[in-house]
């Protein structure tokens, strides 16, 4: 209808012809042709990784997220790139850190449908004719079968042998160990070669530390190395566990590259592949999930609670550890994909975050090892339902 009354102004005015074509094409004076996202983080601290940026006819700006570590809220500075000069942009303020988060209620993520939901934005370009066009910024969270950070879980990224890359501090819980030399460099974990064509692998060894046989480890979050006397009488009390972390397809379990070689010959000692998805009581104050104690029980300190569990006790010869049953691997060979799958009670549970460990030693954290014993650990993956 508007189209027909600019076209009858028109012919009744031909001296203004040439306005009445601009005023025929007002849709195309406000249009955003493209957006680009110049900075972006995690406001918690940590790491997201962005995907294609695409422009929707319809008014809609999709930002892509790749499926994975998800440390919402994600913050931005962005450039709305127009089609034609614009006289301003209303509602948002592009220059200055722009947050967008996960959909929540009373502090906890809100599913539909078993997928996250996230916020949407909305500002509006307003064009030399006076007329505004809004614009809705979604998220838009892509999923697929294998974990999209590759560099990080193939190891290839890694500063040196000893800095690995994303290094877990508090502010950017990623790779860490319960060995660890300084806050982001570790002792008896460290970077090596994989198996033949595969790049870099790492390399986990117990050895003999001060007074106490130590593990090597890698896990994901965070060690406090400031306090390391305090580990002596409270030894998961400084690992601090597990990532933000969203996926809107179901985990089955794990997947990694491992080799493994017990230090004083077969049954002397076994080593551990586990994960967690770990749920955040209230999402207020710091995330503090240290696991378990040696003893089986949850940490006091925690305020997150283990919603599903996958563990694999792996070793050289056959037998019972504690009640589990060990996974007999060659001695010194890599074996591919040994899986993990994930366990839980009832329907598939709502969580925060990931937690993935790997041991040399599993009962590393009681000072119960085997000095000598070495495990190699690459190429891990998540596995999703179909």
């Amino acid at each position: 209808m508007k189209t027909k009354h600019f076209t009858l102004l028109c012919l009744l005015s031909a001296g203004i012809f040439s306005s009445c074509a601009e005023i025929d094409k007002l849709n195309d004076y406000n249009k955003v042709e493209s957006f680009v996202v110049t900075d972006h983080k995690a406001a918690g601290g940590g790491i997201i990784v962005l995907g294609d940026i695409t422009v929707v006819e319809e008014g809609e700006i999709h930002i892509g997220i790749e499926d994975g570590v998800l440390n919402f809220p994600l913050m931005f500075k962005g450039e709305p790139r127009f089609a034609n000069p614009i006289d301003r942009v209303t509602g948002i303020d592009f220059s200055d850190w722009v947050t967008i988060d996960l959909q929540r209620d009373e502090g906890e993520p809100v599913m539909v449908n078993g997928r996250y939901t996230f916020e949407e934005l909305r500002f509006y370009v307003q064009a030399v004719s006076g007329l505004p066009r809004e614009y809705v910024i979604k998220i838009d969270h892509r999923t697929g079968g294998d974990v999209t950070y590759e560099d990080f879980w193939q190891f290839e990224s890694w500063a040196d042998d000893y800095t690995p890359l994303p290094a877990g501090t508090k502010d950017t819980p990623y790779w860490a160990s319960a060995n660890m030399k300084s806050v982001i460099t570790i002792a008896n974990t460290y970077r090596t070669a994989g198996d033949t064509g595969e790049g870099s692998a790492v390399m986990l060894e117990t050895v003999d530390a001060v007074l106490k046989k130590a593990s090597g480890s890698l896990f994901l979050g965070w060690f406090d190395s400031s306090n390391a006397l305090e580990g002596f009488n409270d030894p998961v009390i400084l690992t601090f566990q597990g990532i933000p972390f969203v996926s809107d397809k179901q985990i089955r379990g794990m997947e990694a590259d491992i080799l493994y070689s017990p230090g004083a010959g077969a049954g002397s000692d076994t080593g551990t592949l586990a994960m967690e998805l770990i749920r955040w009581r209230n999402s207020s104050g710091d995330f503090v999930y240290h696991g378990k104690r040696p003893d089986g029980t949850p940490h006091p300190d925690n305020n997150a609670d283990m919603v599903a569990r996958g563990r694999v006790l792996v070793g050289t010869q056959a037998g019972v550890q504690n009640g589990e049953e060990i996974r007999v691997v060659p001695d010194n060979i890599w074996v591919k994909r040994v899986f993990v799958p994930l366990e839980y009670d009832g329907t598939y549970p709502q969580y925060t975050h990931l937690g993935i460990t790997f041991a040399s030693s599993s009962q590393g954290d009681s000072f119960i090892a085997e000095p000598g014993t070495v495990m190699k650990v690459d190429n891990v993956r998540l596995v999703y339902d179909e």
